[in-house]
This record gives C-alpha cells, structure tokens and sequence, in this order.
C-alpha cells in the first residue's frame, strides 16, 4: 500500500519510531493511524496492540477518509471532474494571451477524447498512465503530445495536492522527442533566398513576405502579426506583440537590417498605415515550399533561430542578440543555444590572422 503523505513522528517518550507505513505505537502497546489527508494531520487510534491487525485497520481507515476526501474536493472526484476543474482555472488566467487560450481550447478536448473521465482520480495507476501515453503519443505529433502531457500532470498534481492521492502516475512518462532541425543545420542564406523565391512563385507572396520579415527581425509569428507600420521607423523596429503584448510583456527595438529595410520598402505603399500584415501563420506554404526544394521541414520558431543564427556568425556579439531577441536574461539562453557558434566564429577569424 502507498503511504498517504506520510509523517514521522517526533521522537518523544510518548509515541515510539513509526512502525509501518502511516503507523505509531504509543507507550501503552497501542498502535495509532498518523498520516495527512487533504492536508490535514490525521492521528486516531486503531484501537488494536497487534501490528498486523492494526496494518488491516488502517487500510481501512485510510479508504474511508479517502472517499470522504473525495467527496470534500468537490471537483476532483473523477479524472473528468479534475481535468474540467484545470481546464476553467487555464482559461480563466488573466496571464494568457488570447492565442494561447485559443490554443488550450484545442488541447483540452483531445485529453477529454483519449481520457476515461469517469474513472476514480485515486484509481488511475502508473501502468493506466503508461498505456494512456503509449496510445496518444503514437499518433500525434511531439509538440501536441508534450503539451497534452503537461496539462495531464497538471491535472493529477492537483489532485495530489487535493490530498486525494499520494502519487503522480504521470511523473515517470518521457517527453516525446521533437523531430527539429539543430541550429546548425539550419539553411543557409542561399537556401533562404531559393526559399522564399519557390513561395513567391506559387502565388504565396503574402506568406513569402512574413517568412522573410521573420527571418530578418527575429520576432516571434505572433509579434510579427502585431506589427503596425506605426512601429516602424526609419532605423528601428519597435516590438510591442499589439494589444496581447509580448512574451515578457515588454517592448523593445530591433534595429532595421538591410534585408529588412529592403522588404520594409517593398511592403510600404502611400498612406501606409494599420498593421503590415493580414491573415495567420504561413506554416502551411512554408511547409510546401520546404517539400518543394527538398529540405527538411522548418518551423516557424526556427525562423527566430536562423536570424539569431546569422547575426552571431556575422560577428554579433551573443548579450545584443539576445537583447534583440526580447531574452530577460541578460543572455544565458542564447549562450546555452548558440554558443558553440560564436566560438566557432572565433576560431575561424583567428586563423585569419
């Protein structure tokens, strides 16, 4: 049997060592239940002096205040209950974007669909979760399966923190493994071009025009959507992510390369005023265009790697590009990521000399 939060009691001359699982002795030979359910220290007599039978006992004790637990938890009583419960607070946050909320209105029903919502939350074990992952993760793909993973272990930690169960059958599950090119495997400048001209002739301009403002400002796809040509000056960038705000929910400047003052140019037209760009993420011309030239499919998110990318091995040093970036930590994110090519930089420049 799995303990129920369990405590070790205090030395004293009263009560001796635990001695079994949720179980004191007092000084009189009689054994006593001591454990925490729903948060709360329970310690009540077994009213027995034989350990084996206070062993029974306490199992059956420690099923009653289980289900009594349960029905006090209100929403956490079946793995639906719980999920639905998660699934209000995620909505309700005041922190979330409405993207993001629009995304987790797509998640929540896949974990609902694959779920069996009227089972017990204290009965779902480690081997039901490891079947449940086995069946979902092998038909979806990596990003969606971590995402619904981690809502799932969201949802079983707050029923352990319920004080229904003891355990996250969910902890032990790995992540499934995304399928993403490394940073140095990203194309170079020629296969960006080549790209973008294979967009451009299958009438996907528009697309062809976000991939390539991505690729040259390093903004993220829902910052890119904010832009207003109010935001644009004549050497800077300035990144507001619009009413949703940014990541980190602060502004900041990106200076206007030429490649980007070029599309800038291109874009502009007499007048120009409200946001640069219309409609939504060009992942599926993107994901054409890379099938098209034979390359191994690129995320959106990668465009922001391959312009970090390209300004380090331009000699930009890592602190500015992860100013650029919007990165809060004074660049010990981008020295994790793109270190080794800033060193790789280095050493070639000295062999120049």
């Amino acid at each position: 049997m799995s303990p129920i939060f369990e405590e070790e009691p205090k030395e004293s001359p009263i009560w001796s060592a635990a001695a079994a699982e949720n179980i004191i002795r007092h000084k009189s030979g009689t054994y006593y239940l001591n454990a925490k359910v729903a948060g709360k220290k329970v310690r009540r007599s077994l009213r027995t002096t034989n350990l084996r039978q206070a062993k029974v006992t306490r199992d059956v004790e420690l099923e009653r205040l289980r289900r009594a637990s349960n029905s006090a938890a209100g929403g956490y009583g079946t793995l639906g209950n719980a999920l639905a419960t998660v699934e209000a607070q995620t909505m309700a946050d005041p922190s979330h974007k409405k993207g993001t909320k629009t995304f987790y209105s797509q998640i929540f029903p896949l974990l609902r669909r694959s779920l069996p919502l009227d089972r017990r939350a204290d009965d779902w074990t480690k081997d039901d979760a490891r079947a449940w992952w086995a069946e979902f993760s092998a038909t979806r793909n990596s990003s969606q399966c971590n995402i619904c993973l981690h809502i799932l272990r969201r949802t079983l930690q707050s029923i352990v923190e319920a004080g229904i169960r003891s355990d996250n059958p969910t902890a032990g599950l790995k992540r499934k493994r995304q399928a993403k090119p490394a940073v140095e495997d990203l194309p170079g400048i020629e296969i960006l071009d080549q790209l973008l001209e294979s967009m451009r002739e299958k009438r996907g301009k528009d697309a062809a025009n976000k991939v390539e403002f991505l690729a040259w400002s390093g903004v993220r796809i829902s910052e890119l959507l904010a832009i207003d040509w109010s935001d644009i000056s004549n050497n800077w960038l300035t990144v507001t992510g619009g009413e949703q705000g940014t990541k980190n929910h602060e502004i900041r400047r990106v200076p206007i390369n030429n490649r980007l003052e070029t599309l800038i140019t291109k874009l502009r037209y007499e007048g120009a005023s409200g946001k640069v760009f219309q409609g939504g993420p060009p992942r599926k011309a993107l994901n054409l265009a890379c099938d098209r030239i034979g390359i191994p499919r690129l995320r959106i998110h990668d465009l922001r790697h391959w312009f970090a990318t390209y300004a380090i091995e331009k000699g930009v040093d890592i602190p500015t590009v992860s100013k650029w970036l919007g990165h809060k930590d004074g660049g010990a994110l981008a020295m994790r990521i793109y270190g080794h090519l800033r060193d790789e930089h280095s050493l070639s420049a000295a062999r120049k000399l």
